[in-house]
């Protein structure tokens, strides 16, 4: 197939759909139209002959083509965009002080390693990172306190935008010697009769994660204790105080560290919880900030 065939501008499309998995954030992100993105997306697959993603369930998955061709955009897109700015004359230095909230567990597991090449790249940058729960990075946004967050589906605001960038796993977590209680055949019943820890009184992620995995109804709240964050659960939870909800990578880390720690698999697929992007609709990021959200989304893709 020539060269010529192929739309720059249509690979830049596809490289947006690919990474939000979304026809309608992609469209969103590129201030085109749901219908827009969707017809170059076809057009893209008719003059390759590729199916690129598969549509199941109204939602997207790219093909083994669509993932090889992603690799291949994903490098070639960022190498133009420095060659041109180069051209262009565009200094890359950063030099003002990047603002961001996240949550505490999301922000040391999985934001800060992706900080390290960040900071080589932009040395002169610098950097306030604040953690704690995604409800108090809202009124900083509206305040302009800080310059974006990254929140979880819990947090919303209708002057707020948010951009799916991380789908979290949630895990029901207990010590190693309650695991011994958990019935296969019965695994409801047990779940039960073990004493939960959560992060609010009405031990919401724990009801979550039965109604996910056993229907959706309330269910006896046997609360043993209220912690402040996914650390003080897993510390209760390495006590043998109960069972609690944490977030995938922390059990990874704790089991990582031979702690005795198990997570009980329920009969659905994992639980998840979507990790967005939430900026102030209308207002318009400083460089670093928005140079800092694409290495972001680019990392997380």
């Amino acid at each position: 197939m020539a060269l010529e065939q192929v739309n720059l501008n249509e690979l830049r499309i596809f490289a947006a759909v690919y990474r939000t998995r979304s026809m309608t954030l992609a469209a969103r992100e590129l201030h085109l139209t749901q219908s827009g993105v969707s017809q170059h997306i076809l057009a893209l697959e008719k003059s390759l002959g590729l199916t690129l993603f598969d549509r199941i369930h109204r939602a997207l998955h790219p093909t083994n083509e669509g993932v090889e061709l992603y690799r291949v955009c994903k490098q070639s897109l960022k190498e133009l965009e420095a060659a041109v700015a180069k051209l262009r004359g565009e200094s890359e230095t950063l030099r003002e002080c990047i603002r961001l909230g996240a949550p505490l567990e999301f922000g040391n597991n999985v934001l800060m390693p992706l900080m390290e090449d960040f900071c080589k790249k932009h040395p002169e940058a610098s950097y306030d990172f604040q953690f704690g729960y995604s409800t108090d990075f809202l009124p900083k946004l509206l305040e302009g306190h800080i310059d974006f967050a990254i929140v979880d589906e819990f947090a919303s605001n209708s002057a707020v935008e948010l951009k799916k960038i991380y789908v979290e796993r949630l895990d029901l977590c207990v010590h190693q010697s309650l695991a011994s209680r958990l019935n296969r055949k019965d695994l409801l019943d047990s779940v039960l009769k073990i004493p939960s820890i959560d992060y609010d009184s009405s031990s919401p992620l724990i009801q979550r994660w039965l109604k996910h995995h056993f229907g959706k109804r309330s269910y006896p709240n046997h609360l043993r204790a209220v912690a402040a964050n996914s650390q003080s659960v897993a510390t209760l939870v390495l006590a043998e105080a109960g069972a609690g909800i944490l977030p995938h990578h922390l059990y990874l880390k704790l089991k990582s560290e031979g702690r005795p720690i198990v997570a009980v698999r329920g009969p659905e697929k994992a639980l998840t919880n979507t990790m967005s992007l939430a900026t102030l609709r209308g207002k318009s990021r400083g460089k670093g900030a928005a140079t800092l959200v694409k290495w972001i989304e680019s990392k997380l893709a």
